[in-house]
C-alpha cells in the first residue's frame, strides 16, 4: 500500500512538472504573440501567428540538437557533478542566447527541449551525481524565482499611482485569477476526457490538482518585467 501511494504521488508530480514546463513555453509564445499584435500595428494576427509557429518549430529542432550533443559529450566525459552542472548551465544560457538573439526562435522552448534531451541521453552519470545535478538546478530555480518576486514587489511600492488616475485595482487583480481558473478547468477536464479515446485515464483527484497546479507565478512575473520601460502601464 505504501509503495502504491508513493508511486501515485511521484506519477502525479511528474505530470504536474511536465505540464508546467510546456505551459511556461506556451505562455511565453502566447505572450509574445499578444505583445506583437498590440505594439506592432504593421503586423496582422496571421503574420504574428505564423511567425510564432515557426519560432516554436525552430526552437524544438535547435533545443533537441543541443541537448542530444550535450548528453553525448557528458556521457563520454564522465565528469563529476560540478562539471556536469557548469557545462549544462553554459549550454542552457548559450542555447537561449543563440535562439533568441541570432536565430530569432523561442529561447524558452529551446532550453526546455535541451533539458529534455539531456535527461534522456545523459544516462551514464552515477545515481549520486545525478541527484546532485538535480539539486543544483532546483536551487538555481529557487534563487531565480526569489529574485523575480523581489523585482515585481518594487513597483508595488508605487501602486497608489494607479488609484490616483482613477483605476480600480480590485477587478484588475481578481479578473486574471478567475480567467486562469476557468481556462485551467476547461483544458484539464476536457483534455482528460479526450485522452480516454487513447485509453489514458487520469483520476478525477489528479485532474483537480492539475487545475490548481496551473497557478504558477514565476514565468508571468518574468514576462511582465520584460515589457519595455516606455510602456505607460508597465508598473500597473
Amino acid at each position: 500500500m505504501s509503495y502504491s501511494k508513493n508511486f501515485r504521488f511521484h506519477t502525479t508530480e511528474t505530470i504536474i512538472e511536465g505540464e508546467s514546463l510546456f505551459n511556461d513555453a506556451t505562455g511565453v509564445i502566447s505572450f509574445n504573440v499578444t505583445k506583437g499584435i498590440i505594439f506592432s500595428v504593421a503586423h496582422s494576427l496571421l503574420d504574428v501567428s505564423v511567425s510564432s509557429i515557426c519560432s516554436m518549430v525552430g526552437a524544438i529542432a535547435l533545443g533537441t540538437g543541443i541537448g542530444w550533443i550535450e548528453g553525448k559529450i557528458l556521457n563520454t566525459w564522465k565528469a563529476d557533478a560540478y562539471v556536469d552542472f557548469t557545462f549544462s548551465l553554459c549550454l542552457a544560457i548559450g542555447g537561449y542566447i543563440i535562439a533568441d538573439q541570432f536565430l530569432h526562435v523561442s529561447g524558452v522552448v529551446t532550453t526546455l527541449f535541451t533539458a529534455m534531451l539531456i535527461i534522456t541521453k545523459h544516462k551514464e552519470i552515477s545515481t549520486g551525481a545525478r541527484k546532485q545535478f538535480h539539486k543544483y538546478w532546483d536551487y538555481l530555480g529557487f534563487i531565480t524565482n526569489s529574485v523575480l518576486f523581489f523585482l515585481i514587489g518594487i513597483p508595488l511600492l508605487t501602486v497608489e499611482k494607479a488609484e490616483s488616475v482613477g483605476v480600480t485595482l480590485f477587478p484588475i487583480l481578481v479578473a486574471p485569477f478567475v480567467i486562469v481558473m476557468i481556462s485551467r478547468a476547461v483544458v484539464v477536464y476536457s483534455g482528460s476526457t479526450f485522452l480516454r479515446i487513447f485509453r489514458v485515464r487520469i483520476p478525477l483527484q489528479w485532474q483537480n490538482i492539475l487545475t490548481l497546479g496551473g497557478l504558477r507565478g514565476g514565468m508571468a512575473v518574468a514576462l511582465v518585467l520584460s515589457l519595455a520601460a516606455s510602456y505607460q502601464f508597465k508598473e500597473l
